[in-house]
């Protein structure tokens, strides 16, 4: 197969393939690539954790979970919109006048049989992904926390 063809393909889908089966087999992807970010996420904070510190991860629902660190006062809500086919993360004020960074989302891009996370329309890693969420909850302060918003 061509180069042409196979880019033919990553966007319709494989030949013989519904739309219907496509969203699905999308979908299935995107929750695979959700465990993987979470099991990413919990390894962070227990290592976070060994270094002395406390963090806490909350689940509200299997695509909803929340990080946060008491003593910066500030926290992470992180949502998988699997059929928007976007990972969205919103920081949250734990105390009044604590300022937080911009919300963002990451999207979901399938090429192939490759899930790829994208911030704006930079390909990143997991580990990429889950600095550029936690680092600003974890580490408040850092001028990499990304910018600041009005409280």
């Amino acid at each position: 197969m061509g180069w042409v063809e196979e880019q033919i393909e990553n966007q319709i889908g494989p030949a013989g393939v519904n739309e219907g089966e496509a969203e699905q087999y999308f979908e299935l992807r995107a929750r695979q690539k959700w465990e993987v970010l979470l099991n990413g996420f919990q390894r962070d904070l227990q290592e976070f954790e060994r270094g002395g510190e406390v963090a806490e991860l909350q689940k509200f629902s299997d695509a909803q979970y929340r990080i946060s660190n008491p003593a910066a006062h500030i926290s992470v809500r992180i949502t998988a919109g699997f059929s928007d086919h976007i990972f969205r993360y919103n920081y949250e004020q734990d105390e009044k006048d604590t300022p937080v960074p911009e919300d963002g989302v990451l999207t979901l891009r399938l090429s192939g049989n490759h899930m790829n996370l994208y911030s704006a329309d930079q390909q990143l890693t997991l580990e990429q992904a889950r600095k550029l969420i936690l680092e600003p909850v974890l580490f408040p302060g850092k001028p990499s926390a990304g910018e600041i918003k009005a409280a």
